[in-house]
């Protein structure tokens, strides 16, 4: 009889017990965590300030853009990122326009140009600064795009009111591509890496719009950046 209560206790006693032993003191510790558990390379930051430098240059239109070379672009920024993909930005950018020391010939009216008295006598950069304002997102584990707004300060080098007399007609023109205040459009892609556990690292592209009073200026810039923590 003895022998017959053993037998039909101990599979239960097997049953609740050994797991328990093999788990340790505490059954319902949690298991330790895995590789896959580990942070994201590129985990996002609820806030984080971005450095960016890089080459850019002026695209259209032809009778603004002779006047320049490529020359250095500068931002810094900060991003506001939570758990989901989008994100926001708020951007202040400089561009450098250095001139391009070519000596234009030709009127405004027959080619566009700035005739060449006016730009051997003046020789100057134009420059540009903007705070933008741009919403972000990250379409891919490591790829970010956007596109936003704001307004800038384009400074040609001429003054706002400066003029020289056509020769093809005689009358007095504004150099093209006015110094002033000017609406700003701007967009980007760029790729977001971690190179070692501590730094992160972004490379690249933009394209922005100043739209100023008598001309629209088509830009765009190739850089690298520092996400910093």
């Amino acid at each position: 009889m003895r022998s017959n209560i053993l037998a039909t206790r101990f599979p239960v006693f097997v049953l609740f017990v050994a797991p328990a032993a093999h788990a340790g003191a505490d059954p319902l510790a949690p298991a330790p965590a895995t590789a896959s558990a580990k942070a994201d390379s590129t985990a996002r930051l609820p806030l984080c300030l971005i450095g960016e430098a890089g080459i850019g240059w002026m695209a259209s239109p032809s009778e603004v853009r002779r006047r320049y070379n490529a020359g250095i672009d500068v931002a810094l920024s900060v991003e506001w990122r939570g758990r989901s993909p989008w994100a926001l930005a708020a951007r202040g950018e400089y561009h450098d326009f250095p001139n391009s020391s070519a000596i234009y010939s030709g009127y405004y009216n027959s080619n566009g140009a700035v005739p060449t008295s006016l730009a051997n006598a003046t020789l100057v950069s134009g420059r540009a600064y903007d705070l933008v304002l741009s919403p972000m997102l990250r379409f891919a584990r490591d790829w970010w795009i956007d596109a936003g707004a704001g307004y800038g300060y384009f400074d040609s080098g001429f003054g706002s009111d400066q003029t020289f007399i056509d020769g093809a007609t005689g009358q007095e023109v504004k150099v093209p591509g006015t110094t002033g205040w000017c609406g700003v459009a701007a967009a980007g892609i760029r790729y977001e890496f971690q190179p070692n556990p501590r730094d992160r690292v972004l490379v690249g592209g933009r394209w922005y719009e100043l739209v100023l009073k008598d001309r629209t200026l088509q830009c765009f810039r190739l850089g690298a950046g520092y996400r910093f923590q």
